[in-house]
């Protein structure tokens, strides 16, 4: 079930109301036959996964509760199941071609064979997070759940279920298990912070991804400053899919009483890659800071060491985006963006002026989308070496670009993808700078509801002919 379907315009309201009328201590029974519900919307088959995932954190955790001495060896083989599941579902094939390849260069004959096997949509999100619960157990930080309910529910809370925020124990439990009172105040922040997420999603990323999906399906038959606009749109069709989709998930928590951690924050504005990390995707990041960086030693053992654990972690991470090496090398580009920022802009040296700070790291994050939307590696190259094809003529260049964008969608199409990046830009400055919940609290009541009639407006006249899927339950 797609935020952005019609189904689910359907199960969240009617969810709601019976969620709030229904005896307190019946709550988590009913989130979680919804949740699962809404998994299993998707395929039958895949709440057994998830069951079965949120099973063996519960009983790990249990098990290195009541038996400290072999603590560690519950966790190993906790750890060994649950990526070995992601594994077999995400990178089984790719492992395979992968060995195809390295036989192919050395000259060993092999018959290459590949599997038939369905991604389960959220598995490295879920799966994340069951990790994190028998880390953070093993680490004596939480104690382990009892409440059998209430730790499906804390795994499977469907909002945050297929596309996060990757939340943390001590952060959502506490939530589940407290008795909740509605809260009005709390059910408007929810309704306007889900307004701008179906802005984001339905106006600007589905809109720009018409234009995207056309280059990078045919990128051999595009040169110039196509390619760079390409690129360009993707930059924030990108941000605009995942945050308006974190702004949905944590919108439809917030108006049940439960408050999900901020995943993005206005990360395009950020001075450096450093800051930008804080800022995309912060669940994620900070998963792999807590759980992958820190255990290698983090920064605690000299220069060399830090850089090489910032490498790790980074290439780990593109790894988790996709099974392609082209995830892999986006991985490295930021590791190595991150060294160099670390190298050239230590705490004693000079900082950039913040204006040409944010500058260069757009231009340094478009650049490595490349990557990121590229079929293969192939296309990148392809990118890269055709994407100035013509600059010597800068007008011609810029023209033609633009040009053979327009002819793919009309001008109108063009005008509309301009007009949201640019409300787009006045929703991130006050985001930014206040927090558009807090800010829009502050307005009369007049100016308040200008504002959302305009919104919806805008949504329902503006949103793309043909809703897509999120990009990220590909991950």
């Amino acid at each position: 079930m797609l935020f952005n379907s019609i189904q689910y315009m359907i199960f969240l309201p009617v969810f709601f109301l019976i969620y709030w009328k229904i005896n307190n201590r019946y709550r988590n029974v009913f989130i979680l036959i919804a949740s699962y519900f809404f998994y299993m919307c998707w395929n039958v088959r895949y709440g057994v996964l998830i069951f079965a995932i949120s099973m063996l954190a519960y009983v790990v955790a249990c098990f290195m509760e009541k038996d400290k001495c072999r603590k560690k060896i519950y966790l190993v083989l906790g750890i060994c199941f649950t990526v070995g599941v992601l594994g077999y579902f995400k990178y089984f094939n790719f492992l395979l071609g992968s060995i195809y390849g390295i036989a192919n260069m050395v000259s060993i004959p092999v018959v290459q064979r590949y599997y038939d096997i369905v991604l389960p949509v959220g598995i490295s999100f879920f799966s994340f997070q069951a990790m994190a619960y028998m880390i953070d157990c093993y680490r004596g930080e939480i104690k382990a759940e009892k409440n059998i309910i209430d730790f499906l529910t804390y795994i499977s809370f469907f909002p945050q279920l297929v596309a996060g925020p990757i939340e943390r124990t001590k952060n959502l439990m506490p939530q589940m298990k407290a008795e909740k009172h509605f809260d009005y105040g709390k059910a408007s922040a929810g309704m306007k912070i889900m307004m701008v997420g179906f802005f984001k999603k339905l106006v600007v990323a589905d809109t720009l991804s018409t234009y995207v999906d056309v280059v990078f399906g045919q990128i051999l038959n595009y040169k110039g400053f196509t390619l760079v606009i390409a690129v360009f749109f993707f930059t924030f069709q990108i941000y605009c899919d995942f945050s308006g989709y974190s702004d949905i998930a944590i919108g439809s928590a917030k108006i049940l009483g439960i408050d999900l951690m901020d995943n993005f924050k206005s990360p395009y504005f950020s001075r450096s890659l450093r800051e930008f990390w804080a800022r995309w995707h912060i669940s994620l990041s900070t998963w792999f800071r807590d759980y992958v960086y820190i255990p290698l030693g983090g920064n605690r053992k000299g220069r060399v060491r830090r850089n090489v654990n910032v490498m790790v972690t980074f290439l780990l991470s593109g790894l988790w985006h996709g099974a392609d090496w082209s995830y892999v090398i986006w991985g490295g580009v930021h590791g190595l963006g991150q060294i160099v920022s670390n190298v050239l802009y230590r705490k004693d040296r000079k900082k950039l002026p913040a204006f040409v700070g944010i500058v260069f790291t757009f231009l340094f994050c478009m650049i490595g989308w490349v990557f990121f939307r590229a079929a293969n590696i192939g296309d990148a190259a392809y990118w890269f070496s055709n994407c100035l094809a013509g600059i010597g003529d800068p007008v011609q260049y810029i023209t033609e670009g633009v040009a053979a964008i327009d002819r793919m969608n009309g001008t109108l199409v063009l005008i509309s993808v301009i007009f949201s990046l640019f409300i787009l830009l006045i929703i991130d400055i006050i985001s930014y700078r206040y927090g558009y919940v807090e800010w829009i609290n502050k307005r009369t009541a007049a100016v308040r509801y200008l504002i959302y009639a305009g919104m919806l407006v805008i949504t329902i006249f503006l949103q793309a002919s043909e809703t897509a899927t999120f990009v990220y339950f590909q991950f």
